[in-house]
């Protein structure tokens, strides 16, 4: 579980951060579950994107393998 810092002066850079880390975990071990707390809800488009193109990838990896 990824959390935001409620208190921080820049809520975009923090949520920029967190979805960073959530992208380190899954690198990692891509069978974890993570869950992360975001503070504005627009940067829920990022979170989103990065799953679509994960998808994405691992789509063209099966069709060429």
């Amino acid at each position: 579980m990824v959390l935001a810092n409620k208190y921080c002066e820049d809520p975009d850079a923090e949520d920029a951060a967190n979805i960073l880390r959530v992208i380190s975990i899954k690198n990692y071990h891509d069978d974890i579950k993570v869950v992360v707390q975001l503070l504005q809800y627009h940067n829920k488009a990022s979170i989103v994107t990065y799953v679509i193109a994960v998808m994405f990838l691992m789509i063209i990896i099966i069709i060429f393998i």
